[in-house]
């Protein structure tokens, strides 16, 4: 039930996000110098979509937005201490993937 133009909208971030991938992995599997520069500009590339996410996430009310509609992904009811919360699934992927994408970087270090 999305509109036309939402769909134009997430068809154009997937494909984005593609596409900075495989260009992470480019950097990431090229054989040569620079390893830890390249390292850290693919680690740069694969936050700048949940960044944007997280800028959106923190600035909606400003521009009105939202993080779910009634034609898309509901959120989670999770109770916690007697009160029912509601969690966007979206927002926990997001996290998930900045935590996963920092231990990633902490590996790389070690």
């Amino acid at each position: 039930l999305w509109t036309g133009h939402a769909r134009f909208h997430l068809v154009w971030q997937s494909s984005t996000v593609v596409f900075l991938s495989g260009l992470a992995l480019v950097l990431i599997w090229y054989p040569g110098p620079s390893e830890a520069q390249r390292f850290y500009l693919s680690a740069l590339l694969a936050a700048s979509s949940p960044l944007g996410f997280m800028t959106a996430f923190v600035s909606r009310r400003v521009f009105g937005g939202t993080l779910s509609d009634p034609n898309g992904i509901r959120p989670a009811r999770v109770k916690l201490l007697r009160t029912v919360r509601a969690i966007d699934l979206n927002l926990v992927a997001v996290v998930a993937a900045l935590l996963s994408l920092l231990a990633i970087i902490w590996m790389f270090r070690s």
